[in-house]
């Protein structure tokens, strides 16, 4: 045990002893990053606690540290466990084992009363990578609940029980429910290949903002150069979840052909849900561009949203390294600049250390 991990221990055995929920809470989560027998053994100590969200997160956390008794105290705690969303995370914790143990007490939850469970059920016996499982998954296809049915058509389509594009396909074209259309076009992108982009592309006009999220972020997944340009459109949807998809995945498709177009986007967005995209868009592309791309982004740095400076400034930070050295000079004067000019304190905290670290590499290559 390492200086680190020993004060993580001392702390968290504070916090628990102090009987302050937030603190204990605090502790766990902290225990959850170390590998410790020990810390496993402070966690099994708040499974019986009487507040639901401390043993939500004892039981996931359980589920990261994975000590050795694992199975035998989750199927202890489900025998009295009255919590939907306990036993919810148990069924993804059980999964995480990858011990067969664990398929007895996930069987039981695939009969829960709670579809929240038989879905994170369907998770758990998928992640034991057990095929015969597919004899217990089967009949679910049949569950009124989309989610649970979704999550069944994947780990069988996984197993190679049964070819499941044609059921989801079904289940996105003619499904009545809304949430069972925009299931099966959220598995259909976890599969991928052409016939699911050919279904997906079919269902980009569905009139349920919904479905449409989802269809757009499958074909993100799937898709390629020519799709992006069928979805530029959606940049202007009215719904704020449909332009985030759609920036996510014109950004990973298409980013450096439509990048005026990302650019434009993120100058006039000030929907939260869209701009938490930019971070993902605005990394891939400092990550892969050229350093012509890289010069449009960083005008971004003097005219976006404080939201948008922040997640240039993160990819920077992070891939800034493989610029040249003639490149890096001009970067790091823009980044002064823009310590001096912008009046955020979390935009030139971030630029510091984007500046630290673009100039830390720039001198070990001298």
């Amino acid at each position: 045990m390492n200086p680190e991990q020993a004060e993580i221990l001392r702390t968290a055995r504070e916090k628990l002893r102090s009987g302050e929920d937030d603190l204990i809470l605090e502790a766990i989560n902290a225990l959850a990053e170390t590998n410790l027998d020990e810390s496993s053994e402070l966690v099994i100590s708040c499974l019986d606690s009487t507040n639901e969200k401390i043993r939500l997160s004892a039981v996931r956390a359980l589920g990261i540290l994975k000590p050795e008794n694992t199975v035998e105290l989750l199927t202890a705690l489900l025998q009295k466990e009255s919590s939907p969303f306990v036993r919810a995370t148990a069924a993804i914790a059980l999964g995480n084992t990858k011990k067969m143990e664990s398929l007895s007490p996930l069987a039981g939850l695939l009969r829960d009363e709670d579809a929240r469970v038989r879905a994170n059920a369907v998770e758990g016996v998928t992640q034991l990578g057990y095929p015969p499982a597919i004899k217990m998954l089967t009949p679910l296809l049949e569950d009124k609940s989309s989610r649970v049915k979704t999550n069944v058509a994947m780990a069988l389509w996984k197993f190679g029980g049964l070819r499941m594009i044609s059921y989801l396909e079904k289940m996105l074209s003619t499904g009545i429910n809304k949430w069972e259309r925009a299931s099966a076009a959220y598995a259909l992108g976890e599969i991928g290949g052409f016939q699911a982009m050919s279904t997906l592309l079919s269902s980009l006009h569905d009139r349920k903002s919904e479905v449409k999220r989802n269809v757009i972020r499958s074909l993100g997944k799937v898709g390629d150069m020519e799709i992006s340009s069928r979805l530029l459109k959606f940049l202007e949807d009215k719904d704020p979840l449909v332009r985030a998809n759609t920036l996510e995945a014109v950004g990973l498709l298409g980013g450096e052909q439509y990048l005026n177009v990302i650019v434009a986007r993120l100058l006039q967005e000030t929907d939260e849900a869209v701009l938490d995209k930019a971070t993902v868009v605005l990394e891939h592309l400092v990550e892969t561009g050229s350093e012509e791309i890289v010069v449009t982004l960083k005008d971004l740095l003097f005219s976006a949203s404080e939201p948008v400076k922040l997640a240039l400034l993160k990819a920077f930070q992070k891939h800034g390294t493989h610029w040249s050295p003639v490149f890096k000079v001009e970067i790091i004067m823009d980044l002064h600049n823009l310590m001096t000019a912008d009046n955020s304190k979390l935009v030139k905290a971030a630029a510091r250390k984007a500046t630290k670290s673009i100039r830390k590499e720039l001198k070990g290559r001298k």
